[in-house]
């Protein structure tokens, strides 16, 4: 039996993705609300934006292993 899989839930969950990877970059645009309105400093705010920028890299570098050995909608 053939598996068929939704086209839609993979175009959304693609999608999805993309904003979620797109809000990391778009970080700079967030930095002067978020100081503005919790009075932190703004080097606590930007070293959200590294955590943020390591942990998008990592899970890049082991996750991209996967999809190349399994493929993008096996999982």
């Amino acid at each position: 039996m053939i598996k068929t899989r939704n086209r839609y839930a993979i175009a959304s969950t693609g999608i999805t993705l993309h904003l979620m990877i797109g809000g990391v970059y778009a970080w700079s645009v967030f930095t002067g609300p978020i100081v503005k309105q919790t009075d932190w400093a703004e080097t606590s705010v930007s070293f959200a934006f590294s955590l943020a920028i390591f942990f998008l890299g990592m899970s890049a570098g082991f996750m991209g292993r996967l999809v190349e050995k399994f493929g993008p909608t096996n999982f």
